[in-house]
């Protein structure tokens, strides 16, 4: 017997009879398993961006990661650790995608289209370009005795039919169309003027070329309140008013609406016509307050401001007949500021009207 048959029969008495038969140890890690974690990877990162769309992510990630986990179990390829990472991946991925779904829907209860809206409803604005007139993703309903930044007056439409059927006519030709409509509809909720809410401002939204497509011709008018945000709804209905409150405030609110447009920076055009107008109230005011009764409480106080119309008719009209700007200017300076008279605010107060 040679030395190395020797040598052979001890190792197999040491080990029992015989080498054991052991199976090959795999080397390669599963390229199963990287697959699916970069498409895990991706998946979370997609869901940030596209969110429902990451699917097409996810269901690769989750299938790589089955497959490699089976390989390695059978012994095909090692790394049980990378194979079971694409499975978490998709995991967190699922939940992220769940908390997503969550916030949209939560989002999409919250805010609604402006245009779903009814008048005399207040809500906050969402974020947008403020340069731009155009209809909002969405608004948040708010109750009008909380705190709101914006109140909902009504919808303006189209003053030329022709346009009903035809192409988009333009951002500027429809924001024109909503400043004549939306003065039209301020003028006939807000019937008093003084006790707008400070900051108040009168814009509108306008439909995008995209909802002209399908049929939106609305034009959203609404109260802006660019100060601080008032817990009450600035329009006056008849619940908040008596008779006799309605009919004082019917008769001075061409004086009360046009009067601050007059003063305001402008066109001198625009402004000279709402002078006019002032002019006009004030030539009909001593026939409107004489249909009484009135509150004895608050007759010496109109049967004042019925007499002092007639010399503010007569500085209003040098106002409206000017023919330059700068006789404009002079004759608006004379006229002073577009506050209530002494007379005025003795009225409102004898009928309990805010001051």
């Amino acid at each position: 017997m040679s030395l190395t048959e020797a040598a052979w029969g001890e190792e197999k008495d040491r080990y029992g009879g015989g080498a054991r038969d052991w199976a090959p140890v795999p080397h390669r890690i599963s390229g199963l398993a990287v697959a699916g974690v970069v498409a895990g990877v991706a998946s979370i990162v997609a869901v940030l961006l596209i969110g429902l769309a990451s699917l097409f992510f996810a269901v690769p990630a989750a299938g790589f990661g089955l497959a490699a986990v089976i390989q390695v179990r059978r012994g095909l390829r090692r790394g049980l650790g990378l194979a079971v990472s694409p499975l978490l991946l998709t995991v967190v991925w699922a939940v992220l995608l769940a908390v997503g779904l969550g916030g949209s829907a939560a989002a999409a209860k919250r805010y609604e289209s402006v245009t779903g809206l009814r008048a005399g409803d207040c809500f906050d604005r969402t974020e947008g370009d403020p340069e731009r007139p155009f209809i909002p993703a969405g608004v948040e309903r708010r109750d009008c005795t909380a705190p709101h930044d914006a109140e909902l007056l009504g919808w303006a439409t189209t003053d030329d039919q022709r346009y009903e059927f035809r192409a988009y006519p333009g951002e500027a030709l429809l924001s024109e169309w909503a400043a004549a409509g939306c003065r039209r509809i301020h003028r006939d909720v807000i019937i008093d003027p003084p006790t707008q809410p400070a900051g108040a401002h009168l814009r509108w939204y306008v439909p995008r070329e995209t909802e002209w497509a399908k049929g939106g011709r609305a034009m959203s008018c609404y109260l802006s309140f660019d100060g601080e945000r008032p817990s009450r709804p600035a329009r006056l209905t008849s619940d908040r008013v008596t008779e006799v409150q309605l009919r004082f405030l019917v008769a001075v609110l061409d004086i009360r609406y046009h009067a601050p447009i007059a003063l305001a920076d402008g066109p001198i055009a625009d402004r000279r016509t709402a002078a006019a107008k002032v002019a006009a109230g004030y030539s009909l005011l001593p026939s409107q307050l004489g249909r009484g009764p009135w509150p004895a409480a608050a007759e010496p106080a109109i049967a004042r401001l019925a007499e002092e119309s007639t010399e503010a008719r007569d500085r209003w009209m040098t106002v409206a007949e000017t023919r330059t700007d700068e006789s404009f200017t002079e004759a608006l300076a004379a006229v002073g500021p577009a506050t209530p008279t002494d007379a005025e605010l003795a009225a409102r107060a004898a009928l309990g009207l805010t001051p």
